[in-house]
């Protein structure tokens, strides 16, 4: 077995017990008596995702209850330090990394009736962690994915922005209430389908070359297509994958 592929199992593991190391940071199969692949990491909170970089030998974990990053060293294993995505606790619904690695953006919601709480994005330089910045959204964020151009697509309540983190501007691409989009997005109609009326969840994923990123709701799918001046939005209803499009921006 090579040295890569040894790091890379060591990733896999690792990423596995971090999963599996929720709330109390045991694994259930320890529990059960039944042998667990890799080694836990104790870590407090609900973890909802994780990103593993192996330049920098750390697995990032979306803790979604404490409304932060945990950074755990491949190396170690022991968790190094942690990244607040809010100024006022808030659920971490998704998080994202660059394909250059240099940008980390997680989404914010509320998540507790009755307690102050932000919706939002925080964007972190992970060349610079100290370089953080929080931007406020009318929408709940739900989800968050990259593409290959180094931007994000943001998934909300009530539709899709594109996001650049440099300078942490974003566009509205489309809208499920059918605001306005403005010049910058003349090409998509202002106008939703009638049949997309809500959008509470979402899962995201980018394509291996991240020219392509993929979204499912519960009533719909997505695809977008990554490209210059303006990408391809196409959506179908969840129980018509093969049938025409409901809705496509060319």
């Amino acid at each position: 077995m090579t040295r890569k592929s040894l790091a890379l199992n060591r990733t896999i593991a690792l990423a596995l017990a971090v999963l599996a190391t929720v709330g109390a940071g045991r694994l259930a199969a320890q529990a059960d008596g039944l042998d667990a692949i890799g080694e836990p990491v104790a870590l407090p909170g609900l973890i909802n995702e994780i990103f593993v970089d192996e330049p920098r030998g750390l697995v990032y974990a979306a803790n979604f209850t404490g409304g932060r990053v945990e950074v755990v060293s491949m190396t170690t294993l022991q968790r190094l330090s942690s990244f607040p995505t809010s100024p006022i606790p808030s659920g971490l619904s998704g998080m994202a990394v660059s394909p250059n690695g240099r940008w980390l953006v997680a989404t914010n919601q509320p998540v507790t009736n009755g307690v102050t709480q932000l919706s939002g994005i925080a964007i972190i330089n992970l060349n610079d962690p100290s370089e953080r910045r929080h931007i406020a959204f009318d929408e709940e964020p739900l989800g968050v994915a990259f593409g290959v151009d180094n931007k994000a697509l943001v998934v909300t309540t009530d539709g899709m922005y594109i996001l650049d983190p440099t300078d942490g501007g974003s566009r509205l691409i489309f809208s499920l209430s059918g605001a306005s989009l403005g010049s910058a997005g003349a090409a998509l109609p202002v106008t939703p389908p009638s049949s997309l009326t809500d959008l509470d969840a979402v899962s995201l994923a980018a394509s291996g070359d991240g020219r392509w990123i993929f979204g499912v709701a519960p009533e719909f799918i997505f695809s977008y297509q990554v490209r210059q001046p303006v990408g391809t939005l196409t959506i179908r209803a969840t129980s018509t994958m093969i049938s025409p499009p409901t809705f496509q921006q060319a």
